[in-house]
């Protein structure tokens, strides 16, 4: 049974437990109450991407609006919180060219990767956009646009967190995801270089690459060959040979070599390629939908909902895993990962994290 209750021009349908608020020309208004089979946790500004950690009690949200950062959702208790490091964090080599550590509140982290170790530590590496210089490399009057490092210590009733250093993105680059090799070096996606536009992304041509770092190297060097139209999420094989970029509606398997060579590509239809992750033994990738809506005017294709995919690792055959239409306050998903059977969203535009069980 429904109940009407109207306030201040809100108009509010109880169906159960749950509640929704519909404003007075009919849209929705934001609330943190389940939508179809998603459930969330509000507070987060665009945690675009997320990661597990061992014992897959605790996820790392990253948080891409400003002052947002970083939080630490408990996945039993369906709980989250802002996650701050120490603000005593001495950078240490070889990630010690970043003179001091940014405040909490100037952290703007885009996509992140988990290194673990088998002594419940791990290196977390996350795509900063957020925080004044001055950094060596780069221009006057720019932002810290960095891979800021981070140890992760996991063994006691919370994880700790504490700043380790950064290496900052040369010139005007800007980065999109990152993940780290065995051997220290950290690959980070640029979507967009200085002279190139969305019109040109969405016109299938080569916009941005993949850039390495080395430690000990001064700077992110270019790999040449892996030029894509909007060169996205990123993932190394499991033996290191071989890296996957996400690049809008592509996937493309290049080899882990200077220059790179194109091994396989694919085309996904009626989505987007975003985050790429493996979780447990499962490459997975994840991004919003296009075939729910018409493309805009300008031609550029909508993006809603979400779509969670396995990939094969050698023939990029897709196997969807799940899909859904989203809500108004989570509409575009850009990483997915499992803890259990339960399915966890992050979105790169709404303010929570969703969740739902797997089919």
């Amino acid at each position: 049974m429904k109940k009407k209750l109207v306030t201040v021009g809100l108009a509010c349908i109880a169906v159960g437990s749950a509640s929704v608020l519909f404003a007075a020309d009919g849209t929705e208004v934001k609330t943190c109450q389940p939508s179809g089979n998603l459930k969330f946790i509000c507070g987060m500004e665009n945690p675009e991407d997320l990661a597990v950690l061992p014992g897959e009690r605790w996820i790392i949200a990253s948080g891409m609006a400003a002052k947002s950062g970083l939080h630490l959702i408990d996945a039993a208790n369906k709980t989250g919180e802002r996650w701050i490091a120490s603000t005593n964090g001495k950078p240490k080599a070889p990630f010690d060219r970043c003179p001091s550590q940014p405040p909490p509140d100037e952290l703007q982290i885009h996509g992140i990767s988990l290194r673990n170790d088998k002594n419940g530590r791990g290196t977390l590496y996350a795509v900063n956009h957020g925080g004044k210089g001055p950094i060596q490399q780069m221009s006057v009057g720019r932002g810290r646009e960095t891979i800021e490092v981070f140890d992760i210590t996991a063994r006691g009733a919370k994880p700790m967190i504490s700043w380790k250093g950064c290496v900052a993105l040369p010139g005007k680059l800007v980065a999109n995801s990152v993940v780290s090799g065995s051997d220290g070096a950290i690959y980070a996606t640029v979507m967009l270089h200085p002279d190139n536009q969305m019109n040109d992304l969405f016109g299938a041509k080569p916009t941005g690459a993949v850039y390495k770092w080395e430690p000990g190297k001064p700077e992110f060097e270019r790999i040449e060959g892996t030029e894509l139209a909007g060169n996205n999420g990123i993932e190394l094989s499991r033996d290191g040979k071989a890296l996957y970029v996400g690049a809008v509606q592509t996937l493309t398997k290049f080899s882990n070599t200077s220059p790179a060579v194109r091994l396989k590509s694919i085309r996904l239809k009626g989505g987007w390629f975003d985050n790429i992750h493996w979780v447990g033994s499962r490459l997975i990738a994840t991004g919003p939908r296009t075939d729910l809506c018409p493309p805009a005017s300008d031609g550029v294709p909508c993006a809603k909902g979400y779509r969670v995919m396995e990939i094969d690792p050698e023939t990029l055959n897709v196997t969807v895993i799940a899909e859904g239409e989203g809500i108004q306050a989570f509409s575009v998903a850009s990483t997915g990962v499992f803890v259990g059977k339960t399915l966890w969203l992050g979105s790169y535009a709404a303010d929570r994290a969703a969740y739902r069980s797997l089919p």
